[in-house]
Formats: structure tokens, C-alpha cells, sequence
């Protein structure tokens, strides 16, 4: 009786850490994206999809050991990672947060969530900025105080636009 009891307890502490471990990453990495940057991301377990994110612990500040994306940044609609290609399909928040030299981005087609912050004051972004049909939800200051972006495509598919996602973006005229 006490084995079984045993055992049981250990496949109940094993479910419960299964369970939780869904929520988290499987594996933080770096991809050089087309345009030329490194990109870090990590593979999202419960869907198995990669979301780019930002590098190190603390998104109040970029780690002095990483280099900001720069210029015109085209981020991939897939990475291969260790063999097995996945989808890019969230921006992490603050994902790109400050990359004031940032000139240009062009999202993933595949891409269905843009985080809070992904690009907030990414104040060198200029001109048109599409977003893919893909994207069904942008969250708040998603693109907060990206002040030279002057107009902005939204696809078909997206279904919450937060209204605060482009707060402090003074240009956009369309």
C-alpha cells in the first residue's frame, strides 16, 4: 500500500510539473535573421511555434553583451531549430524594446501576436509599417512612441488591436 501511495504521489508531482512546464520555453537560442541580425528566441512548448524575444532576464534595459538589432530588420517566418522547422508566431513584449536604430521592419507572415512592447520606442522606424494577415492580436504600447512611422497596414485577420498599441506614434496619418 505504501509503494502504490508512493508511486502515485510521484506521477501526481510529475503531472503537476509537466503541466507547468507547458507554459515555458523548451529552449532559449539565437537565429540570424535575413536582413542579418542575431535574433534570440526560444521554442514555445504547448505549441510548438517559436516566439522572438529579448535577450536576457530583465526587459528594462538590453544587456550590454547582446547587440541591438540596427537598420532594416526582416524577421523569418520560420527557424530551424536542431533540425526541425517551426513558425514564427509571437513577438515577445519587448522584444525589440529601444532599438532606436531601427530604420525598417518587416513582420512574419506567420506571426499571430505582437506582445506588449515588442517595439515601444524604437524611435528610428520610419514610413509604412504592415502588419501580416496572420496577426490577430497586438498588444498594448506594442509600438509606443515609434514616432516616424507614418502610416499602417493592419491584415484582415486581426481581432484585438489594444488601444493603446501605437500610443505616442505622432506621424501616422493613415
Amino acid at each position: 500500500m505504501k509503494k502504490t501511495l508512493s508511486f502515485l504521489a510521484v506521477v501526481v508531482l510529475l503531472s503537476i510539473f509537466a503541466h507547468q512546464s507547458q507554459a515555458q520555453s523548451l529552449y532559449t537560442d539565437t537565429v540570424v535573421a535575413p536582413s542579418g541580425q542575431t535574433l534570440y528566441y526560444y521554442l514555445a512548448s504547448a505549441h510548438l511555434s517559436i516566439v522572438i524575444t529579448f535577450p536576457g532576464t530583465n526587459a528594462s534595459h538590453w544587456p550590454t553583451s547582446f547587440t541591438k538589432p540596427t537598420d532594416t530588420l526582416i524577421l523569418p517566418d520560420s527557424v530551424d531549430h536542431y533540425g526541425t522547422t517551426y513558425p514564427v508566431k509571437k513577438i515577445s513584449h519587448f522584444a525589440f524594446k529601444e532599438c532606436t536604430d531601427l530604420t525598417s521592419v518587416t513582420l512574419p507572415t506567420t506571426v499571430t501576436e505582437i506582445g506588449t512592447g515588442a517595439f515601444v520606442s524604437c524611435t528610428g522606424l520610419t514610413g509604412d509599417l504592415v502588419i501580416p494577415d496572420a496577426v490577430t492580436y497586438i498588444s498594448p504600447d506594442a509600438f509606443k512612441n515609434c514616432r516616424g512611422i507614418t502610416s499602417v497596414t493592419i491584415g484582415r485577420g486581426l481581432k484585438t488591436l489594444h488601444n493603446l498599441a501605437f500610443f505616442g506614434c505622432r506621424d501616422i496619418a493613415s
